[in-house]
């Protein structure tokens, strides 16, 4: 973050470069925590998670990008705070901190590529994980992350190198 001379934080956009490196670090991290959440899901938190994948279509069917971002979000960290790595947690949040701007930018073009460029693999994860395919999840979760950092590097706008 970065402050202003009013005391106000603001997160900058990033260049090229530092979206590519953000992306390799999700692709890193996300994966390893749904790897070490997989063994310990319980029943309640498939349920929540199942929630959230009904959240996510009934929010993009009614065009409710707010709401996709929320399902999107509710249904990774439900995840993600299941691995029990409060440190690897952390890491993650840092990276969604840093990128959120530029997500909630893209949001419109993230909705309209939900079904094409950039798909959510929820419901695939969830089903892998259900079947005891912690691998095919974790691979659902990488061509997910994968695919809209692919999407987003083509369709928004970056901040210009200054090195």
């Amino acid at each position: 973050m970065d402050a202003k001379p009013s005391g106000t934080a603001v997160v900058p956009r990033m260049t090229r470069r530092e979206f590519s490196e953000l992306t390799a670090m999700r692709l890193q991290l996300e994966p390893l925590a749904l790897t070490l959440a997989a063994p310990h899901l319980k029943p309640a938190q498939f349920e929540r998670l199942d929630a959230f994948v009904a959240q996510h279509e009934a929010a993009r069917l009614a065009s409710d990008p707010t709401g996709v971002r929320q399902a999107d979000t509710g249904f990774l960290f439900e995840l993600y705070r299941s691995s029990g790595s409060a440190l690897l947690l952390s890491f993650i949040e840092s990276l969604w901190l840093r990128r959120s701007p530029m997500f909630w930018e893209a949001r419109w073009a993230l909705l309209g590529s939900s079904l094409g460029r950039a798909p959510h693999r929820h419901k695939e994860i969830m089903d892998a994980l259900r079947q005891g395919q912690t691998d095919l999840a974790r691979d659902f979760l990488i061509e997910e992350i994968r695919n809209a950092g692919e999407f987003l590097l083509e369709a928004m706008r970056f901040r210009e190198a200054t090195d």
